[in-house]
């Protein structure tokens, strides 16, 4: 028995000591002015070629154990850091419809959404909940839309709300094309 929890406490030992990095602010801090150094030397040798992208996943608005992990909490942090950055396009993973209408509260207006739209009227409205499951977001400023396209990865992608390939979800992705303005 005494064999058995010498085990375990390596294990929990290995454990904890493999956990990721804590990842902070200063952190962020950093790569963003790496990104922006960057950035200037792109735009300098390549004059206009500079096309900023983003792609983040906004996570589920669920019950996190730590209160400051919500995503009434998280939603400033990422608005912050999408102000910070100042991509062009950002390609949203699992954005729910009512999560992309608070971001869009805390971003500029000239962020605008991409995505599928099952129907018309207030995103706010729950039969509209599960309208957005990929969206892209566009300053609108910058880019100006020329086409959209909404498919489903499965055999049938032009039908709504299709599965294939033992999925266990329904997959789907946006197209756009731009036109820089």
């Amino acid at each position: 028995m005494q064999c058995f929890y010498i085990i375990l406490l390596i294990a929990i030992l290995l454990a904890l000591g493999t956990q990721f990095p804590i990842y902070g602010e200063e952190q962020d801090n950093k790569m963003l002015e790496k990104f922006k150094i960057l950035r200037k030397e792109i735009t300098q040798k390549n004059k206009g070629s500079e096309f900023p992208i983003m792609s983040f996943n906004m996570r589920l608005d669920m019950h996190e154990d730590d209160p400051n992990n919500r995503f009434t909490k998280r939603i400033f942090r990422i608005a912050d850091l999408f102000a910070k950055w100042e991509p062009y396009v950002i390609g949203l993973q699992e954005p729910f419809a009512g999560q992309l209408l608070h971001l869009q509260s805390a971003l500029p207006s000239y962020y605008k959404e991409i995505g599928y739209n099952r129907n018309t009227g207030d995103l706010g409205h729950p039969s509209r909940h599960e309208d957005f499951s990929v969206a892209i977001l566009y300053n609108s400023n910058v880019l100006e839309v020329l086409e959209t396209d909404y498919m489903w990865l499965s055999q049938t992608p032009k039908i709504e709300m299709t599965k294939s390939w033992a999925s266990g979800g329904f997959r789907c992705l946006n197209i756009a094309r731009f036109r820089i303005k």
